[in-house]
């Protein structure tokens, strides 16, 4: 690869991977987000007949499933971010080498 070349891919690394870290912390943002209000909306706007339904379990795992994806989600980025700053490691020394 030339200079210019490992140069550009290195920079582009380092840049997905402070995409990816935002990205996940949006998503926690959201998900959190979502586990303290959804289930409350939702049962506003679809439970608001007076009924009493056998599904308000299903409010009970909307929190617990936007913290298993929000959690899920951030160990994806902590190990791709990983793999890339090991990748961003060997084009240095790859860069390094042939500079010299």
């Amino acid at each position: 690869m030339a200079k210019a070349d490992l140069q550009f891919a290195i920079d582009q690394m380092r840049k997905d991977k402070m995409i990816y870290g935002v990205e996940a912390l949006v998503v926690s943002f959201l998900c959190v987000l979502s586990a303290v209000f959804l289930p409350e909306a939702l049962y506003r706007i679809v439970f608001s007949s007076g009924k009493i339904q056998s599904n308000l379990d299903l409010l009970n795992w909307i929190p617990t499933a936007s913290y298993v994806i929000a959690a899920a989600y951030s160990l994806f980025v902590l190990v791709s971010n990983g793999m890339r700053l090991k990748s961003i490691r060997m084009m240095e020394m790859a860069l390094k080498s042939a500079k010299k």
